[in-house]
């Protein structure tokens, strides 16, 4: 877990220690101590990564399985029917906003900005007929965000991914009197954090941007998520979705990756929205030196076909020149591709400076 500060940190920390002094008293065993405390289990380096798993996505280039990936958009955005759609594909294992694949799963949508009626409404406009599921915290009981419930709620019904709207009512529906730029106030996300990568599960959770100021022309940043700096570091991942200062047709918006674990921070893409059925379409990559999620699949298969072949491992500007691409690109795909166990890197051997990285497939010939 990264923090920006000592603060955030903290926070962290007395977060894992209600956990603890809530969970059932340990026997004492092999990891504990005579008077009962559980001092854990240390793992070495080759352990951990010999337990790492592949990056699976749920939403292509979006949300993986096993990240709580926060959203955050101006008001009035349509975060909203963006979870919509994004729900609808992942039911139905389409490919969202015509681009992005994703991986067919039970999705359940816990709604508290939205009442039952404003749900449903939304949902005959978008012309939605899936069959995900819906949770109204109020109708349900809550009186805030109930973690413990929601683990069971996906154990019992094996949901792929969760969907929370949003942090402000969620969150902010507690009798402690925790304030949203209070440090505290995200100590629920790190719980969710904790169970979607425990369970499995995407998690994506919704927030707002600062109000923006219109003469403006300064890129979004994880530092404009309305709320305490703890609300970013508690998340996997962190996407934006804004309109756009000058825009070229009517509702345009950019989606963004503003980091952290998953995704690769600085894709924008230009979705439109409709007046008419809430729907979006993603247009264009915002850089125009960036790829398409199309083109980045169809490089991901010849970098893999490639190397498949290639009788020896190869680094990426070699990859670059064999296929024709971008460098970067080239990099970025194999960086993508190695986080998926789809190919191997190694080390190169130093020749001064920086070691450089050797890509291939299956075992480092010796």
């Amino acid at each position: 877990m990264e923090f920006e500060s000592e603060q955030e940190r903290l926070v962290y920390e007395q977060h894992r220690q209600r956990q603890r002094s809530t969970s059932s008293n340990q026997e004492v065993g092999p990891c504990s101590t005579s008077s009962g405390t559980h001092v854990g289990k240390v793992h070495s380096v080759s352990d951990l990564k010999a337990s790492r798993q592949p990056t699976q996505w749920i939403v292509d280039e979006i949300g993986a399985r096993g990240a709580c990936v926060l959203l955050a958009a101006d008001k009035g955005s349509g975060k909203t029917a963006l979870l919509y759609a994004m729900a609808d594909a992942i039911t139905n294992g389409e490919l969202f906003m015509g681009q992005l694949p994703t991986k067919r799963s039970r999705v359940l949508v816990i709604q508290a900005d939205e009442s039952r009626s404003n749900a449903v409404d939304k949902l005959e406009v978008m012309g939605i007929d899936a069959e995900f599921d819906f949770l109204f915290p109020e109708e349900a009981g809550w009186t805030g965000f109930e973690i413990s419930e929601l683990e069971h709620l996906v154990k019992t019904n094996g949901y792929g991914a969760v969907f929370l709207d949003s942090i402000t009512t969620l969150l902010g529906n507690r009798t402690t009197g925790t304030r949203m730029n209070d440090p505290e106030f995200a100590a629920p996300l790190y719980a969710l954090n904790d169970l979607a990568s425990k369970m499995n599960f995407l998690a994506v959770i919704t927030s707002h941007l600062r109000k923006a100021d219109p003469q403006s022309q300064k890129p979004v940043s994880a530092d404009d998520v309305l709320g305490a700096g703890t609300i970013t570091a508690a998340v996997s991942d962190i996407w934006s979705l804004s309109r756009v200062p000058k825009p070229e047709y009517p509702d345009h918006f950019i989606l963004q990756c503003l980091g952290k674990r998953n995704c690769q921070l600085g894709t924008a893409w230009n979705l439109q929205g409709s007046q008419e059925d809430f729907s979006w379409v993603l247009n264009s990559v915002a850089d125009e030196d960036d790829l398409l999620p199309a083109k980045r699949r169809e490089l991901k298969g010849k970098v893999v076909n490639l190397l498949s072949r290639s009788e020896r491992w190869l680094l990426a500007s070699e990859i670059a020149a064999k296929l024709k691409c971008n460098e970067e690109h080239a990099r970025r795909t194999c960086r993508t591709l190695a986080s998926e166990q789809l190919i191997n890197k190694t080390k190169a051997e130093s020749t001064g400076g920086r070691r450089a990285w050797l890509y291939g497939v299956g075992t480092f010939p010796t």
